[in-house]
């Protein structure tokens, strides 16, 4: 239970059910359709070190035009029509998806580059009153810097808002000194602002609400943001199987079996553990990407049986690495949920993941998958020999 009632999934028990009039968005519905304001500050075309999140509000955006029959108004400082989504360009092109641009922040920190959204800009702050000005049903904001204001401008207009906290920033390296540390608490503070606070797992909703007692009505499910993922794995074995020959090829071995990571190349996923508690009779194919320093680090650690590929994928090549794989690795402790271990799930690979934090929520040791602990790398080598 979390402040005193288990969190809900979101639109059902919960504060915005109240936007939904009866028979809206179904068959025979009469009313006109309902109208969100999404808030996003990440969205395709995939950032290199924003992929998850902006994935999850691809995915909020399909169900709420093509699953609710609703009008979106995204604003975001991310060219939309840079997408390279077919969904995005069909919503741009019926009108369903409206983009309305603002000014974005590009911040430096020890994790790399950020794109934030300058939500203290008068020109934004602006926008944002015109448009919940307008008719506007409920309003979504993902992880703004300062979301409190755009809580409190919605609040005046009457919307109901829906906010996520998906990122745990005491894991990251850039947090340090007390005006790192006071903006955190601000942040996860304004969540009391907010009709709905909402959490990516069940796990991290326990976290925030033990560790900042800040109230979580709403975990969202699992976010599959293509519909490639639902595709049955059969489907993939042929391109699986070239992929798989193209990395062997580039490796110049024949393992016993080959571990994937992809994912974002960042410090707190702490993929050199990976390559310190390989196996010698596997290899390691690490995919993805980032502007920290940590990423050239990793992109360095090619050896006989590592093979970095510094690129971003897209769902088709996404899907059809996990199913080149014959295990998904991950030593991250920061993950708030990991879609990637609900991705792997979709290709039929099982996933052996550091037990901490989201990893906990669907991964069960020894039935659907494996947990290892890469902290100690004899003991993580010796758990992957008797994995694989």
């Amino acid at each position: 239970a979390i402040s005193g009632s288990a969190p809900t999934a979101l639109g059902r028990g919960s504060a915005m059910s109240k936007v939904q009039p009866d028979g809206c968005g179904g068959k025979g519905a009469t009313a006109a359709p309902l109208h969100a304001l999404v808030v996003a500050q990440a969205f395709p075309p995939l950032l290199k070190n924003a992929g998850g999140v902006a994935k999850r509000y691809l995915a909020l955006c399909s169900a709420l035009i093509d699953g609710l029959g609703w009008r979106v108004t995204l604003v975001t400082p991310v060219d939309v029509t840079a997408s390279g989504e077919k969904d995005v360009d069909r919503w741009l092109q019926s009108g369903s998806l409206t983009h309305v641009p603002v000014r974005a922040l590009k911040v430096t920190t020890d994790d790399g580059e950020a794109c934030t959204l300058d939500i203290l800009s008068l020109r934004n702050m602006c926008t944002f009153l015109s448009l919940m000005r307008g008719k506007c049903d409920a309003c979504f904001t993902d992880d703004i810097p300062f979301r409190l204001v755009a809580f409190l401008l919605a609040r005046g207009m009457g919307v109901p808002t829906v906010t996520t906290t998906h990122t745990d920033a005491t894991r990251l390296k850039s947090y340090k000194g007390c005006a790192m540390k006071l903006a955190w608490r601000m942040h996860v503070g304004s969540a009391h602002y907010a009709t709905v606070h909402a959490s990516v797992s069940r796990v991290f909703a326990d976290i925030m609400h033990s560790s900042y007692r800040v109230p979580v009505q709403a975990v969202w499910p699992p976010m599959l943001w293509s519909d490639t993922f639902r595709r049955p794995p059969c489907e993939y074995a042929e391109r699986a199987a070239t992929l798989r020959a193209s990395w062997l090829s580039q490796l110049g071995v024949e393992p016993r079996a080959v571990l994937l990571y992809a994912g974002r190349w960042s410090a707190e996923k702490r993929i050199h553990l990976l390559v310190e508690a390989l196996p010698e009779t596997c290899a390691l194919v690490l995919v993805g990407d980032s502007t920290s320093d940590y990423a050239d680090h990793v992109e360095g650690l090619r050896g006989p049986n590592v093979l970095p590929l510094r690129r971003t994928l897209h769902a088709e090549e996404l899907r059809c690495a996990y199913a080149a794989a014959d295990l998904f690795v991950s030593a991250s402790d920061f993950e708030t949920l990991g879609n990637v271990v609900v991705e792997s799930f979709c290709a039929g690979t099982p996933v052996a993941v550091q037990p901490a934090q989201g990893h906990l929520e669907f991964v069960e040791d020894g039935k659907n998958s494996y947990f290892v602990d890469f902290g100690d790398a004899e003991t993580a080598r010796k758990r992957l020999r008797a994995i694989v």
